[in-house]
């Protein structure tokens, strides 16, 4: 409360998970609002660009677009508002954080609504 922030210190390298806790109203959303609206680092104005080549896409969408994430690709991946308790959304998350290459990550959410987050 009442501190400054640089912008740049939340932007997760590659491979790298950034879990920014504040509680309601502290500015998480906005922040997160600031970061895929306003191109502070060169990041478009779109929530997520990125391409796949779908010449060599073998499975579902939804198989190609996560293998896409987990790749080589650099990309930055906004959560906001997380909390733990969705069963599937956590374990698929979670997988997700263990297994991707390069995509930054961006967790926002209140004190104590991700416990195993806050751990990692």
């Amino acid at each position: 409360e009442g501190h400054s922030l640089n912008i740049s210190s939340i932007l997760p390298d590659k491979k790298e998970m950034v879990l920014l806790l504040g509680e309601p109203g502290s500015g998480k959303t906005s922040l997160a609002q600031i970061l895929t609206t306003t191109d502070p680092f060169n990041i478009r104005r779109l929530h997520l660009v990125f391409q796949v080549d779908c010449s060599q896409a073998k499975g579902d969408f939804f198989q190609v677009i996560t293998e896409a994430l987990l790749g080589v690709m650099d990309c930055l991946l906004i959560l906001d508002g997380y909390q733990e308790g969705n069963k599937e959304l956590d374990e698929t998350l979670e997988w997700f954080l263990r297994e991707r290459q390069t995509c930054r990550v961006l967790v926002t959410s209140c004190p104590g609504k991700c416990p195993a987050l806050e751990k990692s």
